[in-house]
Order: C-alpha cells, then sequence, then structure tokens
C-alpha cells in the first residue's frame, strides 16, 4: 500500500477538511495539524497499527512538528484520523 499514496492528494484532502474533524481547535490552522496528517502518511504500512507506530511518533513529534503549536496528545487525534483514512482506503472493496 505504501506505494500508492500519494502525499500531495492527502494534504490536499486534508488541507481542505480539518476544520470539519471533531478534534479541530477553534482559532488552529493547517499548520497546526499538517505535521501529524503527514507523519501518519509517512509511517502508514499496511502490516502495523496505529498503536504499534504511535510511540515512535510521539517520540520524534517535536521534531517533525515545524510551526505546529500543538503537543503530541493533541496532535495525536489528526495523527490517527489521517492513518484510519489510508487504512480504511487500502481495503479492498467488498462487492456483493
Amino acid at each position: 500500500m505504501a506505494e500508492t499514496i500519494d502525499p500531495t492528494f492527502e494534504e490536499e484532502y486534508w488541507r481542505e477538511n480539518f476544520r470539519r474533524e471533531p478534534y479541530y481547535a477553534e482559532g488552529k490552522d493547517f499548520a497546526d495539524y499538517g505535521p501529524a496528517y503527514q507523519m501518519s502518511v509517512e509511517r502508514y504500512p499496511s502490516d502495523c497499527s496505529f498503536e504499534e507506530t504511535e510511540a515512535s511518533m510521539a517520540d520524534d513529534w517535536n521534531a517533525a512538528k515545524r510551526e505546529s503549536t500543538l503537543h503530541w496528545l493533541q496532535a495525536r487525534a489528526a495523527a490517527k484520523a489521517a492513518w484510519d483514512r489510508l487504512h480504511h482506503r487500502s481495503k479492498p472493496e467488498v462487492t456483493p
């Protein structure tokens, strides 16, 4: 699955939709959430769960967050949403 992920497409999706997410905090912008989405896109493997990858993402957050004002616990929800989106998109569709 990793080779079929288009990071540009994912970034465009999140740029258009991040304010609709339940974790969105008023006054935050894409620069706050974008690095969390990007981490998930970069680390998404089809053979690991988010929970198996989360500890390393948390450890790397301060270096990866760029200008984000979020702490990892705030950014975690965005990273999980991006991971879940990739996971959902990677499942083959079942036809009846």
